[in-house]
């Protein structure tokens, strides 16, 4: 499985109403590394990053990269209960992504 087959999967497997992240422009440079445009809908301002994957990762060192990216975000608005339950769902998601 390549990267971008990896942060695909992560985009299909996440709720519509989970609204934690959202994953787009996912693509493959010429050099193997993957980039994708990543948002955070919870949060106030409409912050969009892009983040790039060296071709030396595998799938699970990118999920965990997620993670620590989602939790990072929003460690701010963890004591909101939306946002808390939403996060425990999209890290169950993650754990059960890195099981597979």
């Amino acid at each position: 499985m390549t990267n971008e087959d990896v942060l695909n999967l992560v985009a299909e497997n996440l709720p519509m109403d989970l609204n934690v992240i959202e994953l787009y422009n996912i693509s493959t440079l010429p050099n193997g590394a993957v980039t994708v445009d990543v948002t955070y809908p919870m949060e106030d301002d409409d912050f969009t990053e892009t983040l790039c994957f060296n071709n030396n990762l595998n799938a699970q060192d990118i999920l965990i990269h997620l993670e620590e990216r989602v939790r990072t975000k929003y460690s701010a608005l963890n004591k909101d209960e939306m946002v808390k339950e939403n996060l425990d769902e999209f890290f169950k998601m993650i754990n059960k992504l890195l099981q597979a």
